[in-house]
């Protein structure tokens, strides 16, 4: 609950403010550069369920809203 409630939070202060980010889907690789976190540090966080990942189109795909969620 607490994090749908940051969520939230989040989108209203970027509506506020005029920010739009667009929430890019990161190859594992590009995930590891983009929070200076080794590739099976973010694996780990896969299998574990405690981050989200797509394997639709046979590679790991991140959104980066959720890299900056698991994260936090």
């Amino acid at each position: 609950m607490e994090t749908r409630i940051i969520t939230l939070l989040k989108d209203i202060k970027q509506l506020i403010t005029n920010q739009t980010t667009e929430d890019k889907w990161l190859d594992i690789n590009q995930a590891s550069e983009y929070c200076s976190l080794s590739v099976s540090s973010l694996r780990r966080g896969i299998y574990s369920g405690s981050l989200k990942a797509s394997n639709r189109s046979g590679k790991k795909l991140i959104k980066q809203s959720e890299l900056e969620n698991w994260l936090s």
